[in-house]
């Protein structure tokens, strides 16, 4: 995540910082799985996403009780993702 944060258009480019700001993101985000009720929290891990990825988008569309399109799998054919990897360049 580190890495691929650093080619970002925005946000800081030392690994350290993007490394110690996700992982304090991640344990808040536990913290609060804790603290609500579970019926409120949603949790797909990066493998997940990237190994089912039609699995976890249904999964991730159920609990928000909206609508699964195969299409939301093809984000990164979009206009709008392309110029982000253009920008990132």
């Amino acid at each position: 995540m580190a890495l691929s944060f650093k080619k970002a258009v925005v946000g800081n480019k030392h690994i350290y910082h993007i490394a110690k700001e996700w992982s304090e993101t991640q344990l808040l985000a536990l913290k609060l799985k804790k603290a609500i009720d579970p019926d409120r929290f949603s949790c797909i891990s990066y493998e997940e996403l990237t190994l089912q990825a039609e699995i976890s988008a249904k999964s991730l569309c159920k609990f928000l009780n909206v609508g699964y399109i195969e299409d939301m799998l093809q984000f990164h054919k979009t206009s709008e993702a392309k110029n982000a990897v253009v920008s990132s360049k």
